[in-house]
């Protein structure tokens, strides 16, 4: 899946087990970089955590509204 700055996610999954995010939040892209295959998330409660989905993290954009 293709992700650009600004765009909405949603988190489905993260296998961080420190994270205080849980699968529903919504945040802002920050950047893509494909070739590491990371998210870089500016999550809405705050946190900023990447997101790596070749570890088993997911997000999905978030819809409309």
């Amino acid at each position: 899946m293709h992700f650009s700055a600004g765009d909405r996610v949603e988190l489905v999954h993260t296998t961080d087990p420190y994270t205080h995010l849980e699968p529903g939040d919504l945040g802002t892209v920050r950047r893509y970089d494909p070739l590491l295959d990371h998210l870089y998330v500016d999550w809405d409660s705050g946190s900023r955590l990447t997101l790596l989905p070749y570890a088993g993290d997911r997000a999905h954009h978030a819809p409309s509204l």
